[in-house]
């Protein structure tokens, strides 16, 4: 994401082509513990969302609304999964930076009814990670995300871009 959103479209477009190569497959064939996984995740329509934002320009994205508004109907799927669990589980943080970059490409592109739901969604309904409360939950799970005394203080950003999406200035 942060490619399509620095404007390395070409990168973005490379990556797709690579991975329709590989079967939808994403490259990751290791663990984070350096363990050999049996099959790389799988990349489904909710984040086809994201690349096809990432990696067209937008003339090129407006022609293909229809297209849009298939993979976002998944997109609003997903985030409103990751919400729900959020209330059987609010430690469940490790996607919420990635969500909102999403949510942040989609703003800053073009948006469909399904995407705007999932902002909404997204944005209002995530569940706050108990002990590390904030005005904006998002903002918790950061926190809670990054609790360790070794890692960057991401949350800041998170305030920022929730700062911007909410002001209507993205």
């Amino acid at each position: 994401m942060l490619s399509g959103h620095i404007g390395k479209k070409g990168f973005v477009r490379q990556f797709i082509i690579n991975m329709l190569k590989r079967g939808s497959f994403f490259q990751n064939t290791h663990t984070v513990k350096g363990e050999k996984k049996l099959v790389p995740d799988f990349c489904g329509p909710s984040q086809y969302a994201l690349l096809l934002r990432a990696g067209l320009p937008q003339p090129l994205l407006i022609l293909l609304y229809p297209l849009l508004l298939i993979v976002d109907f998944f997109y609003l799927l997903s985030y409103t999964f990751h919400v729900l669990q959020s209330w059987y589980d609010p430690t469940h943080t490790s996607t919420v930076l990635h969500m909102l970059s999403g949510v942040l490409m989609c703003r800053s592109t073009i948006q469909t009814p399904f995407s705007y739901l999932a902002e909404k969604v997204f944005i209002n309904y995530r569940k706050q990670v108990p002990n590390y409360e904030d005005k904006e939950p998002i903002v918790s799970a950061l926190k809670y995300y990054s609790r360790k005394p070794y890692d960057p203080p991401i949350y800041l950003v998170g305030e920022r871009v929730l700062r911007r999406l909410r002001d209507n200035e993205v």
